[in-house]
């Protein structure tokens, strides 16, 4: 990979807590000084003991679905299985597994989930020697495709947007065939019948991390390039763009998370370095269909993995400046609020990876650094907002 020690670790750093698993005093923006209403966190029950969760969404009005990683030990060596999750709120049966022909893919994870309804959900993976994992659900029957992807060391789809049975964009990254550790983003369009790795319209974009759609005509995505700085690319329904870089209070940073509640109205979070040793602020966007500017987050709040639109505003989560606990941080009309949240294991370090709200319930998913344990747990909490 190309760049110093220092820039390489925050690329791959973006990677991992995206695929695994920023608030300034000299921020753009308007400082928010009320408080929101608070959250109540509770722990839910996860039907596997070892697992990252890395993504959610909700698949009806009264189900989630979670996508993440197995790892199951053998011998000296771990597993790792793609895994899929799920909660029917009408049944009272909790969280359980859900069956998906991928589910004995050695070396594979789901890292991301998207639902335009119930019978029309993707799940987005990595790549082996026949392309990226991705599956597809119609409400009957789960389908297995391959996204193409040029030879490489590695590849993944971090990010899913599903639009309509016909219409879906998932974004990425590959690294270079010529081993040279180089990272270059993916971008790959799903037309009803097999999917299409497009040109990328920004030149060194080294990371897509997150796509949302708006609509079929307005499609946007996140990430990182390889001057550390982060990238929003447009798409209108004809062309992808990128848009002119938003300005960032500090050195570095990258776009993890996207998500929108209108054309005008669309959020980016992750995380802004402020220094060559800074480990992270958030970094929050926002969208007002015109430009982007940058918004005040509390003084606490480290790297923002992920975001959800939710009533009166957004609801985020990631970690603290120190990245030691977990937080939730939601913003509602003027305020803005930080939570920390519940850590199920007495001395472990909960690591949220994504975060989606279906009406008043929120859940966030992640993993559960636990001491002395031999991988890591699934964190999986729910929320009345």
């Amino acid at each position: 990979m190309t760049g110093s020690t220092g820039r390489t670790t925050r690329r791959r750093y973006a990677i991992a807590a995206t695929a695994a698993a920023m608030a300034l005093g000299a921020c753009l923006g308007t400082a928010l000084p009320a408080q929101a209403a608070a959250a109540t966190w509770s722990p839910e029950a996860v039907p596997v003991d070892q697992a990252a969760l890395l993504g959610v969404t909700a698949v009806g009005s009264h189900t989630t679905w979670a996508v993440g990683v197995q790892l199951t030990p053998s011998g000296k060596a771990t597993l790792q299985t793609p895994l899929l999750v799920g909660r029917d709120d009408r049944d009272g049966l909790g969280w359980r597994r859900i069956p998906t022909p991928a589910d004995q893919v050695s070396g594979s994870r789901f890292n991301a989930v998207s639902a335009a309804s119930a019978d029309d959900v993707w799940l987005t993976g990595d790549a082996d020697d026949t392309g990226i994992l991705t599956e597809h659900w119609d409400g009957a029957a789960w389908q297995t495709v391959r996204a193409p992807v040029q030879p490489n060391n590695g590849a993944g789809l971090l990010g899913v947007a599903t639009v309509s049975p016909a219409d879906a964009w998932g974004v990425g990254w590959a690294t270079a065939a010529d081993e040279s550790g180089d990272f270059a983003g993916l971008i790959e369009h799903w037309d009803g019948f097999a999917w299409k790795a497009l040109p990328l319209p920004a030149a060194g974009t080294a990371v897509l991390n997150t796509v949302t759609a708006v609509s079929a005509h307005d499609v946007w995505a996140g990430g990182f390039d390889t001057g550390d700085q982060p990238v929003l690319l447009h798409y209108d329904g004809a062309t992808w763009k990128q848009l002119p870089k938003p300005a960032i209070a500090g050195l570095y940073g990258e776009v993890n998370a996207l998500t929108a509640d209108g054309p005008n109205d669309v959020w980016a979070v992750g995380r802004v370095l402020t220094s060559e040793t800074d480990r992270g602020h958030a970094l929050v966007l926002h969208w007002n269909g015109s430009s982007w500017q940058q918004v005040k987050a509390p003084a606490h709040a480290g790297p923002l993995s992920s975001a959800s639109v939710a009533p009166g505003g957004l609801l985020a989560a990631g970690l603290d400046t120190a990245q030691e606990q977990g937080i939730a941080v939601r913003w509602k009309d003027d305020a803005v609020r930080l939570q920390t949240l519940p850590t199920p294991v007495d001395g472990a370090r909960d690591m949220p990876a994504g975060v989606g709200v279906s009406g008043r319930t929120a859940t966030v998913v992640g993993s559960l650094a636990v001491p002395d344990a031999q991988g890591p747990a699934p964190l999986l909490l729910t929320g009345g907002l």
